[in-house]
């Protein structure tokens, strides 16, 4: 496998972070949620809003041969904005960024991190150790789980 350097998010990263959200709410989310909730997502992460959203939240990137390959975020103790390169699915890239946004965490005192969970991501995160607490229901992002796991 080449080399994936995990370093913080920078506005140039934005178009190319929005287009592999895109492409994965398009491709894996589509499957398990409506047409209008995948659009509301879409918009919620423009390489606008994503720019806007670094401003409060530790945002990451991984990189591979200087392209951005992946994004993850943390805001306390919330981790959001998981998303790969669909082409990079289950290569260890995913694990990567959740290693990294865990260590920030624990780096900040945070003893107990949360995130919610789409449908199609839950095994996902059960492999890293997260547990379900309960699901969550939106009008505007539709289902999903809410998870946690103990930093020790």
């Amino acid at each position: 496998m080449k080399k994936i350097i995990i370093r913080n998010f920078e506005p140039n990263d934005a178009a190319s972070a929005a287009e592999i959200i895109r492409n994965n709410l398009l491709t894996i989310n589509a499957r398990k949620y409506p047409e209008q909730i995948i659009q509301n997502l879409i918009k919620i992460y423009s390489a606008d809003d994503l720019i806007r959203q670094s401003s409060n939240k530790t945002m990451i990137v991984a990189i591979m041969n200087d392209k951005v390959i992946g994004i993850g975020s943390l805001l306390n103790d919330f981790i959001s904005t998981v998303f790969v390169n669909i082409h990079h699915h289950g290569t260890g890239i995913g694990r990567k960024i959740m290693n990294t946004l865990e260590l920030i965490a624990k780096e900040n005192n945070i003893k107990t991190i949360s995130l919610h969970a789409s449908i199609n991501a839950i095994n996902f995160y059960e492999m890293q150790g997260y547990q379900v607490v309960s699901n969550v229901e939106s009008e505007d992002f539709g289902k999903s789980i809410l998870m946690k796991k103990d930093l020790l």
